[in-house]
């Protein structure tokens, strides 16, 4: 397991509907929500679990602080780690990944990856023309990225230096297996998987810094 506290975390300041380091509270009403309603739908929900709306916490549930295993959603992470540097112009979709080509002479590209023809490890090896779940191809290229443009730095360290530092955390994280979230992949806490949300929900965007391209 590879631990990465939230002592040396980042600030990043507050702004209309965006946390700083902690996210700012409202009722439900305050966004029009209605609290009964809220909590008659999310009864039967075990948590933990948080609802943001317009950039607000207006309801959680449970030990929201705790991180939780979020297994192949880790798949998504690697891909949004891939935007930020599609963002700062040091990577490209079409960038072809060296050593991807195990059984052929054709390379994969990030976009085989991130869309799951890649042929990793497969025969025959045809990138793009192939679909496969393929949990081995995203530790590959994850692991590409950590040792190309991050230093090798551990998952938790370079989810930290690509999203963190720039939208902020409260709670720790932890990584178990592989990039894609075999055997565990990150455990972040639901208030901290709400920010990976609201990113992407602002299109990239994160009080007025593009952190990945509105297009991704």
């Amino acid at each position: 397991t590879i631990t990465t506290s939230c002592d040396r975390n980042t600030l990043v300041e507050a702004g209309e509907g965006f946390p700083g380091e902690q996210w700012q509270q409202k009722i439900p009403e305050e966004v029009g929500l209605d609290s009964n309603k809220l909590e008659a739908n999310l009864k039967n929900f075990q948590g933990p679990l948080v609802v943001v709306k317009d950039g607000y916490l207006v309801y959680a549930k449970a030990d929201i602080p705790e991180p939780i295993q979020i297994y192949s959603i880790s798949k998504s992470l690697t891909s949004i780690i891939f935007a930020t540097l599609l963002q700062q112009g040091k990577a490209h979709y079409d960038d072809l990944i060296p050593g991807s080509n195990l059984s052929s002479t054709l390379k994969s590209s990030f976009r085989h990856f991130m869309s799951m023809t890649s042929d990793y490890g497969l025969t025959p090896h045809e990138p793009g023309k192939h679909y496969a779940y393929n949990n081995n191809a995203i530790e590959f290229y994850g692991n590409y990225m950590a040792s190309t443009f991050f230093q090798t730095k551990s998952p938790p360290e370079v989810l930290q230096k690509a999203i963190w530092n720039r939208i902020g955390r409260q709670d720790r994280v932890s990584f178990e297996g592989q990039w894609g979230g075999w055997d565990g992949g990150f455990s972040i806490s639901s208030r901290d998987l709400a920010r990976i949300g609201h990113l992407v929900l602002n299109e990239g965007n994160w009080n007025g810094t593009q952190v990945i391209p509105a297009s991704f």
